[in-house]
């Protein structure tokens, strides 16, 4: 994908997400920094910092992520400053985590990179909405799941907002 067309993508998701009720709610809310050609989340930063919320980026490890929070910059214009000393708490309530993935499916599964850091991290804020950030294309129809996985409640792309099917079943391999 060109630069242009992840720019444009990546705007047109997180406008739905700002558009959403979850998001209006939310205080704290964790976004991460792309890799490659990801779906960019830096367009929600600015309306949740202009709105009072606390915005947090992970730092992963080799075993955990924490959650940092970014302080503000200089001036209007600056954007988020870097991160400070503040680490997001299993207490911090309205929380609103924006994570990417290689794929997700309706039911709310996520294949991600391998790591399980976002997995062990939900277990961590059981509170907390999880929004999956992606491309259109990036939505299968069934995903296999581990007993680890931990869904999301919606996945957010440039098109639409798919709230998890509540259901717990797996689904069928040959399912699309």
């Amino acid at each position: 994908m060109s630069v242009n067309e992840v720019a444009r993508l990546s705007a047109a998701a997180c406008e739905r997400i700002v558009a959403l009720p979850v998001f209006a709610a939310a205080r704290h809310v964790v976004v991460y920094a792309p890799i490659g050609n990801e779906v960019d989340p830096t367009g929600i930063v600015p309306t949740a910092m202009e709105s009072g919320k606390m915005v947090y980026y992970p730092l992963p490890d080799s075993e955990r992520v924490e959650f940092r929070r970014r302080g503000i910059g200089l001036r209007p214009n600056d954007g988020p400053g870097l991160p400070t000393d503040e680490t997001l708490t299993a207490s911090a309530h309205a929380l609103l985590f924006v994570v990417p993935g290689v794929a997700f499916d309706p039911r709310g599964a996520r294949l991600g990179r391998g790591h399980g850091w976002y997995d062990r991290a939900f277990l961590r804020y059981p509170g907390g909405v999880r929004l999956g950030l992606a491309y259109e294309f990036q939505l299968l129809g069934c995903l296999p799941e581990a007993p680890w996985d931990v869904r999301v409640h919606a996945v957010v792309t440039e098109a639409r907002v798919i709230h998890a099917a509540p259901t717990t079943l797996a689904c069928k391999e040959n399912s699309r």
